[in-house]
């Protein structure tokens, strides 16, 4: 892009030496000065596109507004140097073509038939650009969209999870026979172990993309199979949350009940497990807690005078020890709590015979057992519980891999459809969700502010109204290609293809304006309407496919990149690419 203008400057001079009329200064006076007005205006249509980047959320902002600013100091630095340091060397240097004289002349000659062809059939050739922008939009669908593009760390996590109540030494078992499997893999470099209670995560990092040559996704899914299992032991892995090369959609259950929330949480889950492409569901719930639930037999212990909150009181001082008096060391004050031995409290006899001294009417005192006055009852409590807007709630995730979440989304809702939810319960879809649809909205209204700034300039600049509409009928034929490079590629919509949308907007109406501005200066002279357009498109027919040329061939590094952070660099590059090359045709030839 940056070499546009000069491409654009420097074949004008040259095509005024080629006439004959002119020397090396007064060809580069007159060759620049004719296309001053149109590179002037394609360059600030260009940066305008930029201009919407501050509606834009701070992630997206984080990843491109360095593209964006770079690019547009780039382009008027660019700007300058093709109006100023380009006529001055082109009057210095000779510019006579060293080949390719016959084999571009046969060039011209089929390029006006095809022209000529184009103007004698205006009415089929705009209804075919209309049945080839329909045919673009039936294949969004099929690409389907998905949030901020991720990066591709070679890292993923795999999580073990026993059943409540497993010692500590099983699961760290557990652990280790799945980390010895890890490091005979072939394409493991390193795997860091941490064993807390009844759940284990094993950190895996890859070795470089370049040594494995296959993404960390599609490495999980074929060590899936071939992993080790445990009796009662849930295993599953958790790619997204250190390597940011995941695809997860997250559903919340809302509700009041911890129970009923579990019960709603297992039903969706098995549902989630009948989708094909869902894998990984995890409910985001700590393993329940063995709990002894102690209740107050009210009538037996109002009898001896005794009530629940003196009872809870006397098995808290038990518990915990009340503090009987303060010892002081060295200046330090240290509790000193009086309770009973922890074997004591563990074992369930000795807790039901723990006794209650109560004052009789006599002065006197007796000794209640704390089982005459209580029942027991060994039960499996929450461990932990979570609010959303003061709601319970129990999160679920699973893996989608490759496929979009927007479908899936949409999949999801139907399997759900057949849960009886009840009054006061819901789910909504979590974070990755929202965020795709807020980050959709934000991207569509930068694109149409976009479109709008770009109408404006060369509106203002050409003072028309209708003229640029003709050159603004490029941006839909643009995306139309930018689609079908997608498709091809097997890339979904995500935000790096709306950034390229946005930076495509700027790109294809250069070309527009370049031919257009020509066909006016020509007909400004006096040529007719058909003839200006044949004569232009000859004459600019040449720098329109070197900026192209250009742009696409700078960009195809990019959008076959496989490197880590490809994900957020290849899907724009590709949206420009197939835009570029669509609009680069239909603007020869319509």
């Amino acid at each position: 892009m940056l070499v546009d203008n000069s491409i654009v400057v420097i074949e004008n001079i040259y095509k005024k030496r080629q006439e004959g009329r002119y020397g090396r200064k007064d060809a580069s006076v007159i060759g620049s000065g004719e296309v001053i007005r149109a590179i002037t205006i394609s360059t600030f249509a260009h940066i305008a596109v930029f201009l919407p980047v501050i509606f834009l959320q701070k992630k997206i902002r984080m990843f491109y507004s360095g593209l964006f600013f770079t690019v547009s100091f780039s382009l008027l630095a660019s700007l300058v140097v093709a109006l100023t340091l380009i006529p001055l060397l082109s009057s210095k240097l000779s510019l006579d073509p060293l080949w390719g004289k016959r084999k571009a002349k046969r060039f011209y000659r089929w390029y006006r038939h095809m022209l000529i062809m184009s103007l004698r059939n205006r009415g089929k050739i705009i209804a075919g650009g209309i049945v080839i922008f329909a045919a673009g939009l039936l294949l969004v669908p099929k690409i389907g969209f998905r949030p901020l593009g991720k990066v591709d760390r070679g890292e993923f996590t795999i999580v073990i999870r026993t059943p409540p109540g497993t010692r500590l030494q099983v699961t760290d078992t557990d652990a280790r026979k799945m980390e010895h499997f890890l490091l005979q893999t072939a394409g493991v470099k390193d795997v860091s172990t941490d064993v807390s209670g009844e759940m284990a995560r094993l950190r895996v990092r890859l070795v470089s993309r370049e040594e494995r040559k296959v993404s960390t996704r599609d490495f999980v899914d074929a060590l899936r199979p071939k992993i080790p299992s445990f009796p009662r032991t849930d295993i599953y892995f958790d790619i997204e949350r250190r390597s940011s090369t995941g695809n997860k959609i997250m559903l919340s259950i809302n509700g009041h009940d911890q129970k009923k929330l579990m019960a709603l949480a297992f039903q969706v889950k098995k549902r989630l497990g009948n989708l094909q492409e869902i894998s990984d569901v995890v409910i985001h719930q700590a393993n329940p807690e063995p709990e002894m639930q102690i209740r107050v037999f009210h009538d037996k212990a109002a009898l001896y005078g005794l009530s629940a909150k003196q009872i809870a009181r006397a098995v808290r001082s038990s518990i915990t020890g009340p503090i009987a008096t303060e010892y002081l060391e060295k200046g330090k004050e240290l509790d000193l709590r009086v309770r009973s031995r922890r074997k004591d409290v563990a074992d369930l006899s000795r807790l039901k015979s723990m006794v209650i001294p109560v004052r009789t009417g006599s002065g006197g005192s007796i000794s209640v057992a704390l089982s005459d006055v209580c029942s027991f009852r060994l039960t499996q409590g929450v461990a932990e519980i979570h609010r959303t807007d003061r709601h319970r709630v129990i999160e679920i995730s699973a893996e989608i891999g490759g496929s979009d979440l927007a479908n899936t989304a949409d999949r999801v809702e139907e399997q759900l459809k057949g849960i009886d939810f009840p009054e006061g319960y819901s789910y909504d879809f979590g974070e990755n969700y929202r965020e795709m649809k807020k980050s959709e909205k934000q991207m569509l209204f930068a694109f149409s502010l976009a479109i709008l700034l770009v109408y404006m300039i060369l509106a203002s600049l050409f003072e028309s109204v209708t003229l640029p509409l003709g050159i603004m009928f490029s941006v839909p034929m643009a995306a139309t290609g930018s689609i079908a490079a997608l498709f091809l590629f097997s890339k979904s919509i995500s935000i790096p293809v709306y950034v390229g949308g946005i930076t495509l907007a700027g790109i294809v109406v250069n070309n527009g304006v370049v031919l257009l501005d020509y066909i006016n200066l020509l007909r400004s002279r006096g040529m007719g309407k058909w003839r200006a357009i044949v004569r232009g498109g000859e004459s600019r027919l040449r720098p329109i496919l070197m900026t192209s040329a250009t742009t696409v061939l700078g960009l195809l590094p990019m959008a076959l990149d496989r490197s880590e952070g490809a994900n957020l660099w290849s899907p724009l590059a590709l949206t420009i690419i197939g835009g570029l090359v669509v609009s680069t045709v239909l603007t020869l030839i319509t």
